[in-house]
């Protein structure tokens, strides 16, 4: 591998073995992918979480994760520097906004009902 930053997906797969090491990951869209002919094994969603977490956040996506876990959604995390990212299977993308989503429904439902006493 070089030192150099790589600049385009054929470099990352040129600086590569010819066989995929097993402990690699590779986040791609999924025409990217077939571009390449790399085998797509989890097709899913990106969600990311829009809310500045530090590295040191040690709770923050465990909680997450197990908030979808209830829901029976299966959640890969990926923790980057701004923001974090929640890969979930696509069939199960639009149920795992959702869940995500409730915690603001309801902070919402509260402060309308608290206003109105």
């Amino acid at each position: 591998m070089t030192s150099e930053p790589i600049s385009s997906m054929s470099q990352l797969l040129s600086s590569m073995e010819p066989e995929l090491d097993p402990d690699k990951t590779l986040i791609l869209r999924s025409a990217e992918a077939e571009k390449h002919h790399l085998a797509l094994t989890f097709p899913c969603r990106k969600i990311t979480l829009r809310v500045h977490s530090s590295l040191e956040a040690i709770e923050f996506l465990p909680v997450i994760a197990g908030e979808l876990a209830t829901d029976g959604i299966s959640t890969n995390c990926v923790s980057a520097y701004y923001h974090d990212h929640l890969f979930v299977l696509a069939p199960d993308g639009e149920r795992a906004l959702s869940v995500l989503r409730e915690p603001q429904r309801r902070s919402k439902r509260t402060s309308h009902s608290e206003i109105g006493s």
